[in-house]
């Protein structure tokens, strides 16, 4: 019995381990990585 996954799930699973993964890179080659909480994106600070 073939049981269906959650399509949802796995493409945000992918998405995310995708960042990691460049991210990761991005530290190893030196490369300054800036972090930015989500929820200040749209404010005026």
């Amino acid at each position: 019995m073939k049981i269906q996954g959650n399509c949802w799930a796995t493409a945000l699973t992918t998405d995310v381990l995708g960042i990691l993964i460049h991210g990761g890179n991005a530290k190893a080659m030196g490369i300054t990585i800036k972090q930015i909480h989500p929820l200040l994106l749209g404010s005026n600070l």
